[in-house]
């Protein structure tokens, strides 16, 4: 009977070990296992993460929509989102208050990347208001994409809007602008969502707290 031939050799540091494609991987792993471990470990926790990031709900999401030729600043803007985080509670329970603001400058482009993002906002079950300029805020109301202010029991500026100017939100913002905060519409089975439920009642509280603080 033939003796059958062992498949060995020795590796650079002296040992014995078995020769071909499967024992490669095996001697691999033998040999750098520390290593693999480590790096699974960092790989399972940035996964973890990643998805814990995108999958997280925020408190409150406020787009700050204006057309290009608004006076607003970049400083001014960074103290009113700076002064609407302040009113975001942890309404979620989740343990820390979650504030997602965004500011978008429309353009006559109607294919921009601010266009395309307001579009997205627009279908987003988790955005319910926006902050708006006069120019934006027409445009909204003849898109149909407003609820009005007497749904959830407001009185605003006019029946769709809440003039944000003398509030809180703009403490500190020095500017002539008007500023208004309008609720977007959702056909009335939709807030029987318990997220969008949630968030909408979050800003109507914000709402009021803002009228009157007026």
């Amino acid at each position: 009977m033939k003796k059958r031939e062992q498949r060995l050799e020795i590796d650079a540091n002296g040992n014995l070990r078995k020769k071909g494609f499967l024992s490669g991987i095996y001697n691999f792993g033998y040999y750098y296992k520390s290593y693999i471990i480590v790096f699974t470990v960092v790989l399972v926790f940035i996964a973890l993460l990643y998805f814990s990031l995108n999958s997280a709900q925020a408190d409150m999401y406020l787009y700050l929509v204006t057309w290009q030729d608004s006076t607003l600043t970049d400083e001014q803007v960074n103290q009113l989102f700076e002064n609407a985080s302040a009113y975001v509670d942890d309404f979620d329970g989740d343990g820390a208050p979650y504030f997602v603001p965004k500011w978008l400058q429309l353009t006559e482009n109607p294919d921009d990347v601010a266009h395309e993002d307001l579009e997205r906002a627009i279908t987003d079950q988790n955005i319910v208001c926006f902050a708006v300029d006069e120019t934006v805020y027409n445009d909204l109301l003849q898109s149909g994409v407003l609820r009005d202010l007497a749904f959830f029991g407001l009185e605003g500026y006019d029946d769709y809007r809440i003039l944000l100017n003398d509030t809180g939100y703009m403490s500190g913002v020095d500017t002539e602008e008007e500023l208004y905060l309008v609720m977007k519409y959702f056909p009335d089975e939709q807030y029987e969502d318990y997220f969008i439920s949630l968030l909408t009642s979050s800003v109507v509280d914000i709402c009021k707290e803002l009228i009157e603080g007026q």
